[in-house]
């Protein structure tokens, strides 16, 4: 269900270059399969790949990634 939303939607298609490597966050398009798994019980019924969703990224995880210098800004980006 994640790539068919990613495929079809592409404004959940969350994606950054960094370092000549495409680094995918896609956190809406998790957040849509897990919202729509949890209320729709034909959903419930037909995927059962479920299991294989990654967390969900918020704020700490960016945060704690520049704190570690795994996550850096570019020089033209405002803050």
């Amino acid at each position: 269900m994640l790539k068919y939303i990613i495929d079809h939607f592409k404004s959940f298609d969350d994606k950054n270059d960094y370092k000549g490597k495409t680094i995918h966050f896609n956190k809406r398009a998790t957040l849509l399969a897990n919202d729509l798994f949890y209320v729709s019980q034909t959903i419930q019924k037909t995927l059962d790949n479920v299991n294989h969703l990654s967390g969900c990224e918020d704020y700490s995880v960016p945060r704690t990634f520049r704190d570690y210098d795994i996550l850096e800004y570019s020089s033209d980006y405002k803050i």
